[in-house]
């Protein structure tokens, strides 16, 4: 079992269920405080006890060359960093995926090229509307299935 995780701290964060096979499901943590987040994703965690953990890593401070990170994405990194010591400390991997190398995969999956995911007015994976948050978490299970050369499981 794969959980994927795109982290929001202060407002949502998506994860994406990979149970095996054809099996999945989505879970969502709406809040603005990052520690509600971290204490979700922990017991969420140690529900399910997955044998991996893939999340947004961050590359770069902030999304300019002055280095300035704003309150949502200090928070983010926060959060991030707690989810990994969390991972650790119940003895479960942890696979980061840089934020900027998610772009090329994004436009695939706006182009349709994405197996199950499908995108009308909102997202959709398997028939299933989903947020923006539980879709970027599919993104990154399907970067880590590409990149370990493993046949994603909705052809």
């Amino acid at each position: 079992m794969i959980i994927s995780c795109d982290q929001g701290a202060t407002k949502i964060t998506g994860y994406f269920l990979w149970l095996g096979g054809c099996s999945y499901d989505f879970w969502t943590c709406e809040d603005k405080n990052w520690v509600k987040h971290v204490d979700d994703g922990k017991k969420l965690l140690e529900k399910y006890k997955p044998t991996l953990f893939i999340f947004e890593d961050n590359k770069q401070l902030a999304g300019n060359d002055k280095g300035f990170a704003n309150y949502h994405y200090r928070d983010v990194l926060r959060a991030g960093g707690a989810m990994e010591y969390v991972c650790h400390s119940l003895n479960i991997k942890t696979y980061g995926i840089f934020n900027a190398n998610t772009w090329r995969t994004k436009k695939k999956a706006l182009a349709g090229e994405i197996p199950g995911l499908i995108k009308k007015r909102e997202w959709y994976f398997k028939e299933r509307k989903i947020t923006v948050h539980e879709k970027d978490a599919v993104i990154l299970l399907y970067i880590w299935f590409k990149r370990n050369k493993k046949t994603w499981p909705w052809i």
